[in-house]
């Protein structure tokens, strides 16, 4: 089955004369496109019509009954996407970053893939996850963006799906195109302009508990080599975080009084006995 290319715009200049493009593209190289007018209520904001393309992939989903690929609409095609075709996966993107996957590391950023190109494939797998987005869409009550509810779906999604991970050398952010590049990626710059107004995740690699473990790990390796006083610098930053643990506290107190810190080890638990209090 051919894939059919789908977006949607707004009515102002930018969205409007991109959309012409991308469906022009979309007809010189011979893919069918599905690329549609919406209206801009007076109330929605940019992130309510970045939020909007989650159930519009349901939508399209169900109405072609096929593969579709959703494209932003500023995206420009410069060759024809071969590499969907006879595609056995359910879902196909790049990663964030646009990043190779043999150097990714999924917990040095907050979210899995980018959502600039994101193919959906005409399968039961692939529309359960379709649903799952939308109906976190719809509960959700906060301000976020579709790549917020993209990674939640990929976090909750209970069945395995089969995934195709595109490499970025098949994008590029300049035009014309080389190689073996066939997706230009726009760059309207309003990812930048609100992003703080919207649900982010964090960095997984950054939380509490893999900091500590961290910081844990590396005051060992510092009493092995008998660096005293570094491991204790290191063990006082991990009870920095969150929810220090009792063991913990009672070790560096240990290490304090050895090192001939008596008070500061008095000072330690008690600080600890104070924030449990």
């Amino acid at each position: 089955m051919r894939t059919v290319v789908v977006s949607f715009f707004t009515p102002e200049r930018y969205c409007a004369d991109a959309a012409a493009q991308l469906r022009k593209d979309c007809d010189v190289l011979g893919v069918e496109s599905d690329i549609v007018l919406v209206a801009q209520r007076p109330e929605e904001t940019w992130i309510d019509l970045c939020r909007r393309k989650i159930p519009f992939l349901l939508e399209m989903h169900r109405k072609h009954g096929r593969p579709i690929l959703w494209l932003d609409v500023d995206s420009r095609l410069g060759r024809y996407p071969e590499v969907f075709d006879g595609a056995t996966c359910d879902f196909a993107a790049f990663l964030r970053g646009e990043r190779y996957l043999r150097g990714f590391d999924p917990f040095a950023v907050p979210r899995f893939f980018a959502p600039f190109a994101l193919f959906f494939n005409a399968t039961p797998a692939a529309r359960a996850f379709l649903e799952l987005m939308a109906d976190l869409e719809r509960q959700f009550e906060g301000n976020a963006t579709d790549d917020f509810f993209l990674q939640e779906a990929w976090e909750r999604h209970a069945e395995q799906l089969t995934v195709m991970v595109l490499p970025p050398g098949l994008v590029s952010r300049e035009w014309p195109l080389t190689g073996s590049q066939f997706l230009h990626i726009g760059i309207s710059g309003n990812v930048a302009k609100h992003k703080a107004e919207a649900e982010q995740h964090g960095v997984p690699l950054l939380t509490p508990a893999r900091r500590k473990a961290v910081l844990v790990r590396e005051a060992a390796d510092m009493l092995r080599a008998g660096r005293v006083d570094e491991a204790i610098t290191f063990y006082m930053r991990a009870l920095e975080l969150p929810e220090p643990d009792d063991s913990l506290v009672q070790k560096v107190a240990r290490l304090l009084r050895r090192a001939g810190r008596a008070d500061e080890a008095e000072n330690i638990l008690s600080r600890y006995e104070h924030r449990n209090s």
